[in-house]
């Protein structure tokens, strides 16, 4: 699966956060070896394996477009959370993106 960030097509990779298991989504550089930008932010809930918290400020801004555009997310935001200055929104993943999630067999975790 691939996504278009900041004009750069990035691969789209899935892991997840050490502190609930929250699903996280990653842009890789075509090759693997670079990480683009995380795409994800984890609030302090546990949610759904399919229901990810998207970071779209600072250097993430315009990534909710973007994971949109590249049918990673669904378009409509299911919740969201206050944190510190920002609002974290939640999106479902598409069933094309939990179709890929559930080929990743051994998931990294993040801190």
């Amino acid at each position: 699966m691939k996504a278009v960030f900041n004009g750069r097509v990035c691969k789209v990779a899935f892991s997840s956060y050490e502190t609930n298991a929250n699903t996280a989504v990653l842009l890789l550089s075509e090759d693997e070896e670079d990480i683009i930008a995380i795409a994800t932010v984890n609030g302090n809930r546990s949610v759904p394996r399919h229901i990810v918290g998207i970071k779209d400020w600072s250097e993430n801004t315009g990534m909710v477009e973007a994971l949109i555009s590249s049918n990673v997310i669904q378009k409509q935001c299911v919740d969201s959370q206050k944190s510190g200055f920002v609002l974290i929104r939640y999106f479902e993943l598409t069933k094309e993106a939990v179709a890929e999630l559930d080929r990743v067999e051994e998931r990294n975790v993040l801190r």
